[in-house]
């Protein structure tokens, strides 16, 4: 079953009633509506209502809208009382069995791993590695935690692993906190290590059927999904031996920016070196991006000496990184959220 943490949905607006007074801000074209946000005080958890006019209703809602029950996350189980809380907060009605078979534009999965230990401890032992560094980009995460960042010339997907418990007193949640149980929630995140999987723009519709082996994007067929979306993305991206995936990554960025400069700024010498793997390979994806214009013997030699300076430093922080990582044990701990992550 999946656990939903943020999922945006289309209905026909011809199926949806609503109360204009509480859709004042509105879309213009050529003088026309096309289109009218909700335009009250969000109650937590209800991020969004767009009302197309002519077109579809687009609804945003997290598991926050669950109140006490958030780490229970969007599921085929409650997605009913999640209907019925919208309506209640919004003043919006629609059909149930409609909003079931409504297509979904955007879903974030998640996975709530309980830990033996302290979720620290975890996330030091994460942080020690650099998963397929030639397609994945990784930054912290909100100060507890961590996201590898994968795009592609279509789309951009996300993997996140943070301690929710601290990310629950961060000054966004405080207003989710002071009007439920703030005991209860945070209880329920004892000794959990969250983990998240979103896809932050394009090919939704085709990445979602792919994603969840699913004939439709639709609400009902994403939720009864047995596939686990978390597990599948997760060994995509520590997965350092598939030379295809390698080679299509570097044709998207070859598409994507016109000129090597271009491509070298957005990520860096490292991004590149980490890439291709080589100095041989590097030199060859640069000359592709000048082709027969110019000599590129300039920058080249800049290239070069870039390189020999990434490896001097690589080789250090693998020296320093193994010692880390036997010290720490950290293995067995990957291990055990590896595990939970795919059977639990």
């Amino acid at each position: 079953m999946q656990k939903c943490d943020t999922i945006s949905f289309d209905i026909p607006t011809s199926e949806v009633l609503y109360n204009e007074d509480n859709f004042q801000k509105l879309n213009l074209r050529d003088g026309e509506i096309v289109a009218s946000h909700y335009s009250k005080k969000p109650y937590p958890g209800l991020n969004g209502i767009v009302i197309g006019h002519g077109g579809n209703t687009n609804i945003k809602v997290s598991a926050k809208i669950l109140g006490n029950d958030y780490v229970e996350g969007i599921n085929k189980n409650n997605i009913e009382n999640v209907f019925d809380i919208i309506k209640k907060k919004s003043g919006i009605s629609f059909n149930n069995d409609t909003a079931l078979q409504s297509k979904v534009r955007r879903v974030d999965i998640n996975k709530n791993v309980k830990v033996d230990g302290e979720v620290k401890d975890y996330l030091e032992a994460y942080n020690l590695l650099t998963p397929n560094p030639s397609r994945i980009r990784k930054e912290t995460y909100k100060r507890s935690g961590f996201v590898w960042d994968r795009k592609t010339k279509t789309y951009s997907e996300r993997f996140i692993m943070y301690d929710k418990q601290r990310d629950l007193l961060r000054s966004p949640n405080k207003e989710f906190m002071g009007i439920h149980d703030a005991n209860v929630i945070m209880k329920s995140f004892d000794n959990v290590l969250r983990v998240e999987q979103n896809n932050q723009k394009g090919g939704a519709l085709r990445t979602i059927r792919n994603r969840f082996a699913v004939d439709e994007a639709r609400l009902d067929y994403v939720l009864e999904s047995p596939v686990n979306v978390v597990w599948k993305v997760y060994e995509r991206m520590m997965d350092n031996s598939n030379r295809l995936q390698y080679d299509i990554f570097i044709e998207d960025y070859l598409e994507r920016f016109n000129t090597w400069r271009e491509c070298r700024d957005f990520i860096g010498y490292k991004g590149v070196f980490e890439m291709c793997g080589s100095l041989p390979d590097t030199l060859i994806f640069i000359k592709r991006f000048y082709a027969d214009k110019s000599n590129p013997s300039r920058e080249i030699q800049k290239v070069r000496r870039a390189f020999y300076e990434f490896e001097k430093q690589k080789n250090k922080e693998i020296r320093d990184s193994w010692i880390k990582f036997h010290e720490r044990n950290s293995n067995s701990l990957i291990n055990e959220v590896e595990y939970k992550m795919k059977y639990a």
